[in-house]
């Protein structure tokens, strides 16, 4: 028999080894990337946090957390650490809901470190940012005690706070799942209980936005240097015949291009669904727009790029769903070989910038060794391609009608996901992490509960005694 003082070891083991897991999955996290990989994006929002002033390129709430961070742990070591920790810890909390605490542990540890997820998380993004803070709401938001589930609202509101699109995520995430008290299940019950989560999300989405708005002190309408001008020369670049100069001059001579002849053929030719900066950028750029710093491009310009847009969409609207098609096609890795950046690394991190912001750019051995084999994963396997986790997610979907959480995960990733055919310019793999994390943590709930419930179909019945075995 086992003693008191062993009942009190045995519970100790069992608390222990969670969190000895846990802790791991953290370690290996700061080991892979420690003190976290920076890119222009990251050193943008440093710079705007360190000089407090800011602009909307990026949301300028993040850039004021990150200046908050960098008082206390200069550089990209206190984000990091904030942004592992918070995404193991939640990641955690959400597996607690199926499994006993040390398998929730080692699914952690498994998902935490598999290298679709590991190497997004192991750079100072937005895009890893939010998913840290949506695990951490998600976790909580089907809680029992209602402090528990405004905690987990909070979490969203940062998620918003720090990434443009995140709407689109939150959105089935608190509709379907959070509710401000238990209602009857009749249909005024229902209608009560979406309303109040409905006005829950327009009020996180409002505040993280007029959050954001009331931080910018430099507005960069960066639309007009980026989406606008991706989508005019797209539209015209699937138009079947070419449009004379003396048409379409008069339509693009607002935005003030550079070439005065040959429009049509010149924008075609200079298409690429990949990318937009070569339009901006480099000696045979078609617009003088700016795309970096703090100078946004003037007002009569930019009204000429909207113009512009609107007249060649509304005429052409079928070139324009075909271009954003193809460049949906490239974010979902369809065709080429390498879809722009899929493993951002240590070694490929700019090293003036890093001297120039104090930051370290050397990489460890261990983290070249360890960074490398995932680049090997990326470029060989389909496990860095967004079509894999869209395929499996619409997969899913049928086996998660019935059960609200999983269904309201894999919706998150999958509106998400859809948020960029409008919107995205560059076909990274950082804009599809979300949408792989949600894939992976659904098939993971929906795997564990059919095969709980198969089992408990198989189970043989229970005998019920000696006097009911008589009769």
């Amino acid at each position: 028999m086992i003693g008191r003082r062993g009942v009190r070891d045995l519970t100790a083991v069992r608390t222990l080894v969670p969190f000895a897991v846990l802790a791991g999955a953290v370690l290996l996290l700061a080991l892979y990337a420690w003190p976290g990989i920076m890119t222009f994006d990251s050193f943008d929002q440093l710079r705007e946090g360190r000089e407090g002033s800011y602009t909307d390129g990026h949301p300028p709430a993040m850039a004021a957390f990150w200046g908050r961070v960098d008082t206390l742990i200069a550089g990209p070591a206190g984000m990091y650490l904030i942004q592992i920790t918070v995404f193991v810890a939640g990641l955690y909390a959400l597996l607690r809901w199926t499994f006993a605490p040390q398998r929730a542990a080692w699914l952690t540890f498994a998902i935490a470190v598999f290298p679709p997820v590991l190497a997004p998380m192991g750079v100072i993004w937005k895009d890893a940012l939010m998913a840290a803070f949506l695990v951490l709401g998600l976790a909580g938001i089907g809680h029992g005690r209602r402090s528990i589930r405004i905690a987990a609202l909070g979490a969203f509101f940062v998620a918003t706070a720090v990434r443009y699109n995140t709407p689109a995520a939150t959105l089935p995430l608190v509709v379907l799942l959070f509710q401000w008290a238990p209602t009857p299940a009749t249909w005024p019950g229902r209608i009560r209980r979406y309303a109040i989560a409905t006005a829950a999300w327009i009020t996180i989405t409002g505040a993280a936005f007029a959050i954001n708005g009331a931080l910018t002190d430099k507005p960069m309408h960066l639309w007009h240097s980026s989406t606008a001008l991706h989508d005019i020369t797209g539209v015209l670049a699937y138009v079947d015949d070419d449009l004379p100069d003396a048409e379409l001059g008069p339509i693009l001579a607002g935005s003030r291009p550079l070439i005065d002849r040959d429009y049509h053929a010149t924008l075609r030719a200079r298409y690429k669904p990949t990318d937009f900066a070569h339009l901006i950028l480099g000696p045979e750029r078609i617009w003088d727009l700016p795309i970096l710093g703090d100078r946004a491009a003037p007002p009569e310009q930019r009204a000429g790029v909207a113009h512009a847009w609107k007249e060649l969409v509304s005429r052409f609207p079928g070139a324009y769903v075909t271009h954003r098609l193809a460049v949906f096609g490239k974010i979902l890795g369809f065709g080429d070989k390498s879809p722009g950046v899929m493993v951002m690394t240590k070694r490929g991190q700019h090293k003036d910038l890093a001297q120039r912001f104090g930051v370290s750019a050397d990489d460890w051995w261990v983290q070249n060794w360890i960074q490398r084999r995932i680049e090997k994963v990326a470029h060989r396997t389909p496990l860095f391609r967004g079509w894999f986790y869209l395929v499996l997610s619409l997969l899913l979907l049928p086996f998660a009608w019935r059960q609200r959480d999983v269904l309201a995960i894999l919706l998150s990733g999958l509106g998400l996901e859809a948020s960029l055919f409008p919107l995205a310019g560059t076909p990274d793999f950082r804009y599809s992490h979300w949408l792989a994390l949600t894939t992976i943590v659904a098939a993971v709930l929906l795997i564990a509960r059919r095969y709980r419930a198969t089992r408990v179909i198989q189970a043989p019945p229970i005998a019920a005694g000696p006097a009911a075995q008589a009769d």
